[in-house]
């Protein structure tokens, strides 16, 4: 675990969605999403007329396509909030949400169903190599979006340093607490979804520590 002050390094990668629900005439949605970690924000591509997007892109800087490190320390959110491209006004589609407590005590996938299976995750905390990673600890989850209306899973996957890092000066616990009150107040209904999540099974008892 994660100790108070240190943080860890990883890269992100949103492999895709599954099972979203329509939000066009056409029974259809045209997703993306938008992901805040740490100080990264990240927006994908468009995937017009789908329900099961593949993205497969990870966190990087749209100018020189680079992958982009994200440091977590402890109260951090990793937050997925979907969309659907309209002319006028995008829909959401719902999201997910995880502290980095969460995805750190993960023992595997919420969703067993999921292309990650158990074996894949415990296989996976060596190198990957279909990746280009070496050195790196692979974490696989399958998280169920909550929402209004929302349905389905994002599949995303880690790739963790072993090293922790020490948190700069200015991220003191009071920034790190503003920026979960913040991320609270864009989604106020998220923490009582999840919780129904938890109670029906999909996600660990202990998720989200509420």
């Amino acid at each position: 675990m994660t100790s108070e002050g240190l943080g860890t390094r990883a890269f992100i990668k949103v492999v895709g969605a599954r099972g979203l629900a329509a939000a066009d005439m056409n029974g259809l949605s045209d997703p993306y999403f938008v992901l805040t970690a740490g100080d990264a924000t990240y927006k994908s591509k468009v995937v017009p007329k789908n329900l099961n997007p593949v993205w497969n892109e990870w966190v990087s800087d749209k100018k020189t396509g680079l992958r982009t490190a994200v440091n977590f320390f402890k109260g951090d959110i990793l937050s997925i909030e979907l969309y659907d491209k309209d002319l006028i006004s995008d829909d959401n589609l719902g999201g997910i949400m995880a502290s980095w407590v969460d995805l750190e005590g993960s023992a595997q996938a919420p969703d067993a169903s999921g292309p990650f299976s158990i074996a894949e995750l415990e296989a996976g905390r060596t190198a990957d190599g279909k990746n280009g990673f070496t050195n790196y600890e692979i974490r696989r989850y399958s998280l169920p979006i909550a929402g209004k209306d929302a349905t389905g899973y994002v599949d995303i996957v880690l790739a963790v340093t072993g090293t922790n890092i020490n948190r700069p000066e200015h991220l003191s616990d009071a920034t790190i607490a503003a920026r979960e009150e913040s991320w609270a107040k864009a989604h106020p209904s998220r923490k009582q979804q999840l919780i129904a999540l938890k109670k029906a099974g999909k996600l660990p008892a202990d998720w989200g520590h509420y």
